[in-house]
């Protein structure tokens, strides 16, 4: 099965990133398009794993990373392998409440940490704002 995220052109316009330099951007778009990212925005994931992926050193990663935090782009909690996009689902909202009920599997692929309770938080306003079905789908699934 083949997953897509979006990113919106307006990534462009957010002025957290317009000061971001080249590595940052092309790591956000690496973590936002990962193949373990989930419909969930967050994955499980190091630093270090992200690092050989890119074939990058990790210290050129965790300062990039480190880039990309301080602007409140991506999350990670380290000792929970856990790897987060906190604006996830402005580009990437559910399009049903079918979507919302699979969020269910995708939870199973998310790290349990303070970070993944923020964005279910997120997820459910998501879902509040997409209408009652969506919120029903959502108490479905569990956390």
């Amino acid at each position: 099965m083949r997953r897509y995220r979006k990113l919106t052109s307006r990534f462009w316009d957010d002025p957290r990133v317009a000061r971001l330099s080249d590595a940052a951007i092309l790591l956000y778009v690496f973590i936002v398009t990962h193949p373990q990212q989930t419909a969930l925005g967050a994955f499980r994931g190091t630093p270090a794993g992200l690092a050989a992926e890119r074939g990058w050193s990790i210290g050129r990663l965790r300062k990039t990373l480190d880039e990309l935090i301080e602007k409140g782009l991506v999350e990670v909690d380290e000792p929970a392998c856990y790897v987060g996009v906190p604006d996830f689902f402005i580009d990437n909202p559910p399009e049903s409440p079918n979507v919302v009920t699979s969020w269910r599997t995708a939870l199973e692929y998310v790290p349990r940490c303070r970070l993944r309770t923020g964005q279910l938080e997120r997820a459910r306003r998501v879902a509040e704002a997409s209408g009652s079905g969506f919120v029903a789908a959502f108490d479905k699934i569990g956390r």
